[in-house]
């Protein structure tokens, strides 16, 4: 069955979708890529950090895709993540608030609310999702987007609903 296209709200999908360049290097690092086929009307893939690491035991390779939407206002931006890894996953506490997802690729999880990690903030972090590799939405105040405010709940699990496999 044909993947459903993709939805940019507004969004250019040349500014929003991966480079065959970038596909080609995720391909390579053996970690098949996701991409949200929603994404709310502005948003853009500002970065792509992929992650080698020689622990391989506790995961080794990962990448982030980092998506910003740029406030016309001049307030900080509005940024999410979609994070994958191959390994080396644990279980995430609940948060002060849980949002129920499911994705007919990666299967069902949750969206926990709260305070993770080093996170200067409440945001959103979901729980992985998939059999190996593994991908996950990571809010604005998340380790590497401190700088940025949170999408919505409503958007954090859409958009986390809507990821799918990208083919080179």
């Amino acid at each position: 069955m044909p993947s459903p296209p993709m939805t940019f709200a507004q969004s250019s999908p040349q500014e929003a979708a991966l480079t065959l360049e970038q596909l080609q290097l995720l391909n390579a690092l053996g970690i098949k890529p996701v991409a949200p086929r929603y994404l709310p009307s502005g948003f853009v893939l500002r970065q792509l950090e992929v992650t080698l690491s020689r622990n391989s035991r506790i995961g080794g390779k990962s990448f982030a895709m980092i998506y910003e939407k740029l406030l016309s206002d001049g307030s900080k931006p509005v940024c999410f993540a979609i994070e994958a890894t191959n390994g080396g996953i644990g279980g995430l506490p609940l948060g002060q608030q849980s949002y129920s997802v499911k994705n007919a690729v990666l299967g069902e999880g949750t969206i926990e609310y709260g305070q993770f990690g080093r996170a200067s903030q409440p945001t959103y972090l979901g729980n992985w999702l998939g059999t190996g590799p593994f991908y996950r939405f990571a809010g604005a105040n998340f380790a590497r987007m401190s700088e940025c405010e949170d999408v919505s709940a409503q958007d954090a699990v859409r958009i986390s609903e809507s990821l799918d496999y990208v083919d080179p």
